[in-house]
């Protein structure tokens, strides 16, 4: 098999899903990896949310020549998303 390129999937809770989108930034990092951390960015996301745990799956796609991550591996996912703009009809403090 060949794990030069890795997919790691994240999902995200219903609350930021409409302010992740193709291209949001990323950061991975993992505690088994010392001193990983590979920017990155979001490269599909599944537009629905899962009905029972109302999270939406996104993907991002990484070069992984080096090998140092492997499949079923945990990572931390830290995506830059703008701050959520208040509903509509919603009051502000």
């Amino acid at each position: 098999m060949d794990f030069q390129r890795v997919r790691i999937q994240v999902r995200a809770p219903e609350k930021d899903a409409q302010a992740i989108k193709k291209g949001t930034p990323a950061v991975i990092t993992s505690s088994q990896v010392q001193g990983l951390s590979i920017k990155s960015s979001v490269t599909r996301i599944s537009y629905a949310l899962d009905a029972s745990s109302r999270m939406m799956l996104a993907e991002i796609e990484l070069d992984n020549r080096d090998g140092a991550l492997r499949p079923g591996m945990l990572v931390t996912v830290a995506l830059t998303v703008p701050p959520s703009a208040p509903a509509a009809g919603a009051a502000k403090p």
